[in-house]
């Protein structure tokens, strides 16, 4: 992967499960959202070794983004680039309308009301920046 995290970079490292003879997955705190960004961005090194890396959700954003997939796929079956970002999806699809070029449309829906974001805004800076290591 061709990365280096300094000690100072992490802020956590927990595994969770059971101890057994298998591997289990580990939830890394970084200090700063840059370094989430780049492992995240470079994960995709790691195809077909048995490691993956994603974010950790809030289990009500992951509760919405479950019910998100299915819709997604449905676009994407429909021939629209789609994916889902934090709680919201995202669909962008190409119109054709006639001799006009072609334009991309953006569509966001989204799953959660302003009431339920709430929050005073100072908690926002203070979450840790999750990642979660999968390694099978």
């Amino acid at each position: 992967m061709d990365i280096t995290i300094l000690s100072t970079e992490v802020d956590s490292v927990k595994r969770f499960g059971r101890a057994q003879n298998n591997q289990r997955p580990i939830i890394m705190a970084l200090t700063t959202w840059k370094r989430k960004m780049e492992l995240i961005s470079n994960g995709r090194k790691l195809k077909g070794t048995g490691i993956s890396i994603r974010e950790d959700f809030p289990q009500e954003v992951q509760r919405i983004r479950k019910s998100l997939y299915e819709e997604m796929m449905e676009h994407r079956r429909n021939g629209r680039k789609a994916y889902i970002r934090y709680d919201k999806l995202i669909v962008e699809g190409n119109e054709n309308n006639g001799n006009k070029k072609e334009e991309d449309e953006k569509e966001e829906i989204e799953m959660m009301e302003d009431e339920t974001k709430g929050g005073s805004g100072s908690e926002k800076g203070k979450k840790r920046q999750k990642l979660i290591w999968n390694l099978n």
